[in-house]
Formats: C-alpha cells, sequence, structure tokens
C-alpha cells in the first residue's frame, strides 16, 4: 500500500471483483480504494483511523503478517488472483445449483439459458 503505482494496480484489479464485497475485511477495501481515488495519504493510521475496532485489529493483524513476510505486489497480485478462482467457483456452483433447481421445477428454458451461462464462464 506504501508504492503508490502498486497500491494504482492493486486497486484497479480490487474494483473487478465482486468476492471481494463477501469478505469480512471488505470494509478495510472499501476504505483504501476511497482513499485512492480521492489522491489521500494512505499509511497504517490514516486507514486505522477511519475502521470500527474489530476491523482496526484485522488491520493490525493483516499488515504485521505482510510486514514479517515482505509482501509485495506479486503477493498482492496472487491474492488477487485466488479471490478471482473463488469467485468463479462460487458462480459456477451457483450456476449449477439454479439449473438443478429449475431442472427439478420444469422450467426447462430457464435451465437451458442457465446453462449457456454456465458454458460461458468455462
Amino acid at each position: 500500500m506504501n508504492d503508490g503505482d502498486a497500491r494504482a494496480q492493486l486497486v484497479d484489479y480490487l474494483r473487478e471483483l465482486p468476492a471481494l464485497k463477501q469478505l469480512t475485511t471488505a470494509p478495510i477495501f472499501d476504505i483504501v480504494i476511497a482513499m485512492h481515488d480521492a489522491g489521500e495519504t494512505l499509511n497504517f493510521n490514516t486507514i486505522h483511523e477511519r475502521l470500527n475496532p474489530s476491523l482496526q485489529e484485522s488491520l493490525a493483524a493483516v499488515l504485521l503478517d505482510s510486514s514479517a513476510s515482505g509482501a509485495t505486489l506479486e503477493d498482492g497480485l496472487a491474492c488477487v488472483e485466488a479471490l478471482r478462482r473463488t469467485n468463479r467457483e462460487s458462480l459456477v456452483q451457483e450456476l449449477k445449483t439454479r439449473i438443478k433447481s429449475a431442472e427439478r421445477e420444469g422450467r426447462i428454458k430457464e435451465a437451458l439459458e442457465l446453462a449457456r451461462e454456465l458454458s460461458q464462464i468455462g
């Protein structure tokens, strides 16, 4: 987060991740993105002061862990890719469940449309 170029790249990827909203830490990402967009200074203190106490603890734990491991842009990109995979897997599972439900209930046209969506995902 301290490297402006790396942060800009990660923020762009984070915006595109629907799975991000499902995380308990989503408010942290929302604040980071909003502050980045506003051109505000991003550091532990400026983010920390905007969070509720439970998220302050989460932020501290993440930053301590990433500082100890020497987190890099590549680490951040790997996390983004993992979130993309998780999002894709969730979407695939949801579509499969909806297809089965539509088939059971005789909504064949809907099942076929959902199956087309599923095939487009890969």
